[in-house]
């Protein structure tokens, strides 16, 4: 097990009666020392939760470190970083800009990635703050074929098809159905939910309902 590092962190989340997901600082937590015993020739380096914002947290994991090795320091690690805003970027007509990100991975080592102009027909969506320069910004101005009709999604207007219906406890999502809430999400465990991207319409469960075996089911009928 020489080089190599034992790790873990206790992981835990909270879902809304509307079914929100919510990670709030503490979600993921560090295991202390004191719970976490390393086999022998390592020592046990405790982790850390460093919180910029409300919701907006990093973790170190705590680790079991190989005796005579040390964990990289915060010294060791490039700084995060700021990406030009979308202010400072703008867009031909019939784009928008999607604002960069900084991405970090362990020991908050972090990569920046540059903003980007995004064709406004594409699948990606912008999120509330970034910048759209297309006169279409609302569906009195947005044409949509004849059997389709005009939605706002993420402040984008959108076709969905005119006749499309959906189930009990069901709604027509115009970005699909990748965030529908799952029985599953229950068990506290927060699952990834691509919120930029935008496939096609399709039915969801309403808020405060979960697909369970394909319907959409309260809360308690989930057991």
């Amino acid at each position: 097990m020489a080089g190599t590092a034992i790790f873990s962190i206790l992981i835990s989340g909270t879902i809304d009666w509307q079914g929100n997901r919510t990670i709030p600082p503490g979600t993921i937590t560090p295991i202390p020392c004191s719970k976490f015993p390393c086999p022998h020739g390592f020592y046990c380096s405790e982790g850390k939760e460093i919180c910029a914002a409300q919701g907006d947290c990093t973790v170190t994991p705590t680790e079991c470190v190989p005796e005579g090795q040390t964990r990289p320091s915060d010294d060791s690690s490039t700084p995060s970083g700021t990406p030009t805003d979308c202010v400072n970027h703008p867009c031909q007509d019939g784009f928008f800009c999607s604002e960069g990100d900084v991405v970090c991975s362990s020991y908050d080592d972090c990569t920046m990635s540059p903003p980007q102009c995004v064709p406004v027909d594409s699948d990606v969506t912008p999120e509330p703050g970034e910048l759209e320069t297309t006169p279409r910004s609302s569906c009195s101005t947005y044409s949509c074929n004849p059997d389709e009709v005009c939605t706002m999604t993420v402040g984008i207007p959108k076709c969905i098809p005119a006749n499309m219906t959906c189930g009990a406890n069901e709604e027509v999502n115009p970005c699909g159905d990748l965030c529908d809430l799952l029985c599953a999400d229950l068990t506290g465990i927060p699952r990834s939910c691509p919120l930029r991207v935008c496939n096609k319409p399709a039915c969801v469960c309403k808020a405060g309902f979960f697909r369970l075996n394909g319907t959409c089911v309260t809360p308690s009928q989930c057991q």
